[in-house]
């Protein structure tokens, strides 16, 4: 994830499978559709937040991991099926409108100082002025009411910058004999 802007590409994005990403290494990315965590960590670090509810979850979730002293993962040996944008679909405003409001969201719970105005002030002057053009000369009102929507819920919810309590108790361990 690129520090300032906070955009980001999967490894190998849009490239061929020929097996050059078939290693192990330390990631700050990983895929949400697809991860491996022990229980005790878990219980340590909390659950999810659940103030994303798509997209970007994973993401503040590995923030925690790594602010508690762990490295997170990338193994390109793993075979995922993963059906993506599925329940929300490929180009819906409804999938635009989360992208949107968790990266701000992310941002702002994870970024501090100037790397917080920094990114900020990307995603309100650049980015938000860019998608919505790029969406209003393709006449998708819908996806340039959801950016906006996306953009004022993060001015309207302040507070959301503190972490999580944690402690919603939701997970509990399961012992296999």
């Amino acid at each position: 994830m690129h520090p300032l802007t906070s955009r980001s590409y999967d490894i190998g994005y849009l490239m061929k499978d020929d097996g050059k990403f078939d290693d192990t290494r330390v990631t700050d990315l990983p895929n949400g559709a697809a991860m491996m965590i022990p229980m005790k960590l878990i219980k340590e670090v909390g659950e999810m937040s659940e103030m994303f509810f798509l997209y970007y979850e994973e993401l503040d979730w590995t923030a925690r991991f790594k602010k508690a002293g762990y490295e997170i993962h990338y193994v390109g040996t793993a075979e995922i099926y993963h059906k993506e944008s599925i329940s929300t679909g490929k180009n819906s405003p409804f999938k635009t409108y989360y992208l949107f409001r968790n990266r701000l969201l992310y941002i702002r719970r994870n970024y501090n100082g100037f790397k917080w105005i920094i990114a900020g002030m990307f995603f309100v002057f650049v980015s938000t002025p860019v998608h919505s053009l790029k969406h209003a000369l393709k006449k998708e009102w819908g996806h340039v009411k959801s950016i906006w929507r996306a953009l004022f819920w993060n001015f309207s919810q302040a507070h959301h910058k503190e972490p999580d309590s944690h402690s919603s108790g939701l997970i509990n361990e399961v012992k296999v004999d």
